[in-house]
């Protein structure tokens, strides 16, 4: 992609005004006029690589979680951009997670309504909208207005240990533990992917690919040891070939 961006800005005749990228998606400013020329353009420097475009509506164009903004004044305002499907879904208060994940949760959303509003009306209705949204969630009240409270670690960490979590003794075990400076990490007990059902078949060892392999030889003392990006079954074949055309070779050196 960087390749592609420089080639195409270097020999675009007028390049944009703003070009940032994160990963393949970019934000562009340039001439209203240029739009579907510079689209163009774009599209003709790789063929395997095509780029599509959205435009601003109503002064407004979304940018990852960003809607970016045109002020009356030209200038550019931003605030929390949430997708038409956005089901204001988080992890909920009553599942079985331990209380700093949540706490987590709680957190990030309101860091980045901070940092992405860029004006005191858009902070405040998105603190509106997050409170509601985690309430709705099962969060109290409570966690909701200690958001601010940092646990700082103990810089004199003894040990640490891995437990697996549960609600009722998970959080009493942490607060035991912190006491003698052993830190604390919790895995659950039961995944999702435990529960339920892969849709998918098991590749049987045969059908695999990119793996390291050996094949005996049944009368001798040498093998074959080889990597493959086949499948097993259709390396093994030539292996084999490849393994007695080697035990050929060498009986031959040695009656010569």
């Amino acid at each position: 992609m960087e390749d592609i961006e420089t080639r195409a800005l270097e020999t675009f005749t007028d390049p944009p005004r703003l070009w940032k990228r994160y990963v393949d998606d970019t934000f562009v400013i340039t001439t209203r006029s240029k739009l579907s020329e510079f689209l163009t353009h774009l599209n003709k420097i790789e063929n395997s690589i095509q780029f599509t475009m959205e435009k601003e509506k109503e002064g407004c164009l979304p940018f990852l979680d960003l809607l970016v903004k045109r002020s009356p004044s030209g200038h550019l305002l931003s605030s929390v951009y949430r997708k038409p499907t956005h089901s204001d879904r988080h992890l909920n208060f009553r599942s079985e997670h331990p209380m700093q994940h949540k706490q987590s949760v709680v957190n990030t959303l309101f860091q980045r309504a901070k940092k992405l509003s860029s004006t005191a009306q858009d902070l405040n209705s998105e603190l509106k909208y997050v409170k509601r949204t985690l309430l709705l969630n099962g969060y109290p009240k409570w966690i909701i207005k200690n958001r601010k409270k940092q646990h700082n670690r103990s810089p004199e960490v003894r040990s640490k240990i891995v437990l697996p979590y549960s609600a009722d003794l998970g959080e009493t075990l942490k607060r035991i533990l912190e006491r003698h400076r052993i830190q604390t990490f919790f895995k659950p007990i039961v995944k999702l992917c435990t529960i339920l059902a892969s849709g998918k078949d098991a590749v049987p060892a045969s059908k695999r690919r990119g793996v390291v392999y050996e094949i005996p030889c049944g009368s001798c003392e040498h093998r074959y040891i080889g990597e493959t990006k086949r499948s097993l079954s259709t390396r093994r074949k030539s292996a084999t070939g490849a393994l007695y055309q080697e035990i050929f070779s060498k009986t031959q050196r040695k009656q010569l």
